[in-house]
């Protein structure tokens, strides 16, 4: 697999702890409150499961081998280039469920 430089150490920029925004907050609604572990991993990061294709996993690990970084930062690194180049609308908000 050879490296590309858009997937380098280098490039990637693990979000440092901010004040949170109008959209943090959006996130935070859309996918509610995570594990308790999560307070060990790097900030912006979120403990998820996942359903994932065995050979696609397998290649993240081969990316995450060689370019000696976590399993986590390379689909990080990965998912950033693909919404990079999309255009992807927020969800609705919460409608009730009760009629008015």
């Amino acid at each position: 697999m050879a490296k590309s430089n858009a997937l380098r150490r280098e490039d990637a920029h693990i979000a440092a702890p901010k004040k949170p925004s109008l959209q943090d907050q959006k996130i935070e609604d859309a996918i509610g409150e995570g594990p308790k572990d999560s307070k060990y991993l790097p900030a912006g990061f979120r403990r998820h499961s996942a359903v994932i294709h065995k050979d696609h996993l397998y290649l993240i690990k081969c990316l995450a081998y060689w370019e000696n970084i976590p399993i986590y930062e390379a689909q990080y690194l990965i998912l950033e280039e693909y919404f990079k180049k999309r255009k992807i609308k927020d969800m609705p908000a919460k409608r009730s469920i009760i009629p008015r």
